[in-house]
């Protein structure tokens, strides 16, 4: 049974923020699925769906990587549309009119449709610049979109059961000797990160047994030396715990390029009031003791907590998170 577009977009989210390595050299997890280094947009869709045991669009075990192939194929089975999104749909872009005479040979981007807003559309996408993003996208700029089957299955690894689910930071973990349900979601959660895969311990999983052992130890090391943020100590805290909890990319602490202001939406100002809630500890005087929500949206709340920040910071208390405030939210604590 196919994944559920809700289970799907967990497996999507994961991936957002890593980037080719090198720069510009099309050299990601999903080109390298493939099997071939090129451009990579479609090879991103492809391995998302072939993932969640859905079709590939070009047919075959992996699908296609040319993307006007991949619209034509979804338009053969009458599952195109030039004007109506839907959830989980491919998302075709020739960015205003076709670059060759017709609108098959005008495709030249893709990704898969989240929501859609007015005259845009939510789009993660690989092969964005060099990395995976999370962008909205003019309706001007779509060429159509490509309707995916998506099924009810949660996915192994996508979803955990409740007591594997991290929640809030519960405090200092372990919290005794014993084992510990808190260390059982950390293993949990680097299990689903790594996909079972952990090199510091020869590329096996880590066992779920709730005790902060060896093993977990050097495969929580290796996390958090893949991110600046983070102590590389083998512990965790809270900084560690909503790394893990929100599957942060260590490409996460790179600043995205444009500042971040009242009335944005993205993944970037979800990361915003993710370090903000671990730097408040999850009390922002700003907001009476409350928490942010973390829900990608820069409403008024955050403006002022940016602004408190940035105060007790010594930067210019704007509310506006630019360079230097986004560079002071990763600075490791």
């Amino acid at each position: 049974m196919a994944w559920s577009l809700a289970t799907a977009k967990k497996e999507m989210l994961g991936w957002v923020g890593s980037r080719e390595d090198p720069p510009h050299s099309n050299n990601h997890h999903f080109s390298r699925w493939y099997g071939f280094r090129d451009k990579w947009c479609q090879m991103s869709v492809n391995y998302i769906l072939v993932k969640a045991g859905l079709p590939p669009p070009g047919g075959g075990r992996k699908g296609s990587a040319f993307t006007a192939g991949c619209a034509q194929w979804y338009d053969r089975r009458g599952k195109f549309s030039t004007t109506k999104f839907r959830p989980g749909c491919s998302v075709y872009f020739n960015f205003g009119k076709p670059k060759w005479g017709n609108r098959w040979h005008g495709i030249h981007h893709v990704g898969i449709g989240l929501a859609e807003k007015g005259n845009q559309v939510l789009v993660w996408q690989g092969n964005s610049g060099d990395r995976v993003r999370v962008r909205w996208e003019k309706k001007s700029d779509i060429a159509g979109y490509g309707y995916n089957d998506w099924g009810t299955a949660t996915g192994p690894g996508a979803s955990a059961a409740p007591e594997l689910t991290m929640g809030l930071y519960p405090g200092p973990v372990p919290r005794s000797s014993k084992p510990d349900v808190h260390v059982r979601q950390v293993q949990h959660r680097l299990n689903q990160i790594a996909r079972n895969h952990h090199g510091a311990i020869g590329n096996r999983a880590l066992k779920e047994d709730g005790e902060l052992g060896a093993d977990t130890r050097k495969v929580l090391v290796t996390f958090q030396q893949h991110r600046p943020w983070l102590h590389a100590d083998g512990r965790i805290g809270i900084d560690d715990w909503s790394a893990l909890r929100y599957a942060i990319a260590p490409a996460g602490a790179r600043y995205p390029g444009h500042a971040h202001r009242k009335g944005q939406e993205d993944v970037h100002v979800k990361l915003i009031q993710i370090r903000l809630n671990d730097i408040a500890n999850g009390h922002h005087g700003a907001l009476g003791g409350k928490a942010l929500p973390v829900d990608g949206k820069f409403n008024g709340n955050l403006e002022r907590v940016v602004a408190d920040f940035q105060l007790h910071r010594g930067l210019p208390s704007s509310g506006v998170v630019d360079q230097p405030t986004w560079a002071k939210l990763w600075t490791r604590r």
